[in-house]
């Protein structure tokens, strides 16, 4: 016994048969039973042989054989088929059974105790024959006339209960076919069998290797019944299956080739034949037998499976530095994914170990920290990665670099190391490595050589091997964290790092450090990115010295080098000036220069007018843009959304300011900018149409004064018309938002007022609106009716004289007399609205042509009595 089995060995014959019992069967024997014929081919009954001790199935499956012990051939087992049957003719029975015996297959003798080999001679001198022989080892060869078939077939003799309860004795059997004798990989079968001493014909498993038991079967022996009894055989077969795992590890047979041997989810197992795959995926996962990538063999719920990219690099020791964990890690890969052998270990679940846990395991836990904890946790991975990385040698580092690079190439990984110093440096004494963004590629045709400070990325970790495939993906990993070819741009870079660093640094190199700033951004003027966000900028706060410097975002631009009115609203952006003292160490040219370099970089030289959010826009509240949307009934703000809306920063700060440079400047932003700042839009999804409202810049500048006018009083748009403009407020609506924020829409709307009121003065006999408003006047200060119409008569008289005077004296004190009585001047001067129904003519009806007469008079007659007045 080992292992709770027998190995295969011969079981000791009957003394009848001798050590080595066969079943001889001349010309005229019958079919050996293997396949149940509606009509034997005898009719006799057996006779009873008591010196032959064969199974209860060799029995049935023989009962119409008369079989009989010849003392003349000891070793032999005759039987005599008489062919007596009516029913069937003697050469359809000669034929039949030379039929089946021909269709003997290997697996006849496979599970047999008594039975080793069978040969039998045909009627045409066909010879045929079939052996099984054994091995200590468990191991068996099936011969016959054309083929040598090699196993290893595992026994277990068990206790079972039949169906009628009693406890009973058998042998259970597995067999894996081996590739040769020498040769003890076992391959998988593209069927196995199972078999109840002989193979059943119609039982499928759908297992790569062969089973055996006593199963109770159906009449015709070629099936397995579905009964209790089976299952607890079946369970035993798997129980079977599981032990001989460690007999196959322990013979070096459990490689990953014999993975393939083993059932997988997508062979579709009867529900019948399941527990043993079950069992056998349990035990892989628990039992030290999944095979390693070290050679040896461990539970497979201890393992990494990964591409084998990552395994040709990485070794069990290095993943065990990344995990934590320890060795062996790696799960043997199958030589091709996709076939059997990958589909078993997909079921044991093994955990995944591939690029995105790579690249994981490079990147520092806590991308941004917040704890002394995380903190923490970030330099013990710092420390572990970095020392890890020192022992490794140019040959290892470069593959590695490669890994990484397939990773962020290929599968489109990120890798965020950029402070972790894995940079492996060229040194004079021995590894050295710096952070990414400290190292440089040497320029091989750079004319001169840089600074002895500066550390190139050594050539054997990216541009020495065999493999131009790995150059180049360790050469694309370098560039993607940074490393960078020591040009120009490298060397401002560098510079520029120095001002971050607390370096110190004088005035005078300062100063060179600008013209060499300038200069390259004149050359490359893309590269405006290296300084936006660099701090090397001395403000006016400064007053020139270098110990507080800004980004170039955190100033703003002013006189000495340009009137933007941004140093008086320094309160409001919070950004100092550009320091004056540069306007002393640059000439003319230099800094005009200057000037254009700190608005490119982004300097701020005005307001620009910019997004901002829409619920901020006072029609939102309203309704008027979010009357789609409510989030009380489910309406959800999706990827199709549209909302836009525009703002100045600071906006109602600067309007509020009370100062000019503020509103100069907000009006070129006004004017400057795009036309889609005019509106909001919003809608929450694609379901709704889009909403429109004025954008809050517009809302804002509708409701304050804040445009100057000539004498320097504020107005609000409304009240504003080009005339009332400043020289330095040039009128510009090609983008139309003078017109969204209603400028000079007031005067316009009393414009149109007046030519309405002028055009019903004319209608009512007047010349203007002015001369009806004037008559309005002079009767609210007090002239009659009765005076304007003597006046009128005075002057019809005056202008249509028939005759001379004859008393010139008199008339001219008539004259000076009228004049004393006129309205004085105060009088006229007043501002007095009046109704149109005090200027209407008399009710009495007279032809037009006497109307438009009279009125004309009246009109002329005022204007007269208006002449008299001294103001006149």
């Amino acid at each position: 016994m080992a292992n709770g089995f027998s190995r295969s060995k011969m079981s000791n014959p009957s003394p009848a048969l001798g050590p080595a019992t066969s079943a001889t069967i001349p010309p005229a024997s019958a079919n050996s039973g293997l396949a149940s014929k509606r009509s034997s081919p005898t009719q006799t009954p057996p006779k009873s042989t008591p010196a032959i001790s064969i199974s209860a199935f060799m029995t049935s499956l023989f009962q119409k054989l008369t079989a009989f012990h010849a003392p003349s051939l000891a070793r032999e087992t005759r039987f005599v088929f008489p062919f007596d049957n009516p029913k069937k003719r003697r050469e359809q029975a000669v034929e039949e059974v030379g039929r089946g015996l021909r269709a003997l297959g290997a697996n006849t003798l496979m599970f047999l105790s008594h039975i080793r080999k069978i040969e039998y001679l045909l009627p045409d001198g066909e010879l045929g024959t079939l052996e099984r022989i054994e091995h200590d080892d468990g191991r068996i060869e099936i011969h016959t006339e054309t083929s040598t078939t090699h196993w290893l077939r595992l026994q277990k003799n068990i206790e079972v209960e039949d169906e009628s309860g009693k406890s009973k004795a058998c042998c259970i059997a597995i067999a894996y076919q081996l590739v040769s004798r020498d040769d003890k990989r076992i391959h998988p079968l593209q069927a196995g069998q199972v078999s109840i001493y002989f193979p059943a014909e119609k039982e499928t498993s759908n297992l790569r290797f062969h089973i055996h038991a006593p199963f109770a079967s159906t009449v015709a022996r070629d099936s397995v019944r579905d009964c209790e009894a089976n299952s607890k055989l079946r369970d035993h077969i798997a129980d079977l299956v599981v032990e001989s795992l460690a007999v196959i590890r322990d013979q070096g047979m459990l490689t990953v080739g014999f993975l393939g041997a083993l059932p997988t989810p997508q062979d579709n197992l009867l529900d019948f034949y399941e527990p043993i795959r079950e069992a056998i995926v349990n035990k892989f996962k628990s039992e030290a037998l999944t095979p390693t990538k070290s050679g040896s063999h461990a539970p497979a719920r201890a393992l990494y499976r990964g591409p084998a990219r990552i395994q040709e690099v990485l070794d069990d020791d290095d993943l065990s530095q990344l995990t934590h964990y320890q060795s062996p890690l790696w799960a043997k890969n199958p030589p091709q994914e996709n076939q059997r052998e990958a589909r078993f270990l997909d079921s044991l679940e093994i955990k995944p170990w591939g690029w995105s846990e790579l690249t994981k395991a490079m990147n520092r836990p806590y991308r941004h920290p917040y704890t002394p904890q995380q903190n923490d946790t970030n330099n013990q991975h710092k420390d572990l990665v970095e020392n890890w990385i020192a022992q490794k040698d140019d040959a290892w580092l470069l593959r590695f670099y490669a890994l990484l690079g397939e990773a962020c190439d290929v599968y489109k990984k990120c890798v965020a190391i950029d402070d972790l110093s894995i940079i492996r440096v060229a040194s004079d004494t021995g590894n050295q490595h710096t952070e990414p963004g400290k190292a440089y590629f040497s320029l091989e045709e750079s004319t001169s050589a840089p600074p002895s400070d500066v550390l190139l990325v050594k050539q054997t970790v990216y541009a020495v091997g065999r493999s131009d495939a790995q150059k180049k993906s360790a050469k694309s990993f370098l560039d993607y964290v940074g490393v960078r070819p020591y040009d120009a741009k490298a060397g401002i870079s560098r510079i520029l790092e120095e001002y971050s660093s607390g370096k110190t640094i004088s005035l005078t190199t300062h100063i060179k450090h600008i013209r060499q700033f300038i200069r390259h951004w004149k050359q490359s003027p893309s590269d405006t990115g290296l300084f936006e966000e660099a701090l090397f900028l001395v403000g006016s706060a400064s007053e020139g010295k270098l110990d507080k410097i800004y980004s170039p975002k955190g100033l703003c631009l002013d006189m000495p080098y340009e009137h933007t009115g941004l140093a008086d609203l320094h309160e409001i952006h919070k950004k100092p000036p550009v320091w004056n003292g540069y306007q002393n160490e640059l000439s003319i040219d230099g800094l005009k220069d200057f000037v254009a370099f700190l608005k490119a970089i982004g300097v701020q030289c005005e307001l620009k007018v910019v997004k901002s959010r829409i619920s901020d826009n006072p029609h939102w509240n309203s309704k008027e843009l979010a009357q789609d949307y409510n989030t009380s009934s489910g309406t959800k703000w999706t990827g199709t959304s549209v909302s836009e809306d525009y703002t100045i920063l600071n906006c109602l700060s600067y309007l509020k300011s009370g100062e000019l440079s503020a509103s100069r400047l907000i009006w070129n932003a006004l004017i400057n900018a795009d036309t889609k700042s005019a509106k909001a839009l919003f809608r929450p999804n694609q379901k709704y149409p889009i909403r429109e409202a004025p954008s809050l810049l517009v809302c804002h500048l509708k409701s304050h004064s804040w445009i100057p006018d000539k004498s320097g009083e504020f107005r609000k748009p409304q009240d504003m018309t080009k005339d009332d403009l400043r020289m330095d407020f040039p009128y510009d609506n090609r983008n139309g938002l003078l017109t969204a924020i209603s400028f000079g829409e007031n005067v316009k709307k009393r414009s149109e007022e007046y030519q309405d009121r002028d055009r019903g003065a004319q209608r009512m006999g007047f010349h203007s609106v002015e001369e009806a408003e004037e008559v309005a006047r002079l009767l609210k200060a007090g002239v009659t009716l009765e005076e304007i119409r003597s006046l009128a008569t005075q002057q019809r008289q005056i202008e249509q004289p028939t005759q001379s005077v004859p008393d010139p004296e008199r008339r001219r004190r008539n004259v000076l007399a009228n004049t004393v009585d006129a309205p004085s001047r105060e009088c006229v001067q007043r501002n007095v609205r009046f109704k149109k129904a005090l200027v209407k003519l008399p009710r009495k009806q007279e032809p037009t042509s006497v109307r438009n007469t009279r009125t004309t008079r009246v009109s002329l007659y005022v204007s007269a009595a208006v002449r008299k007045c001294p103001s006149s």
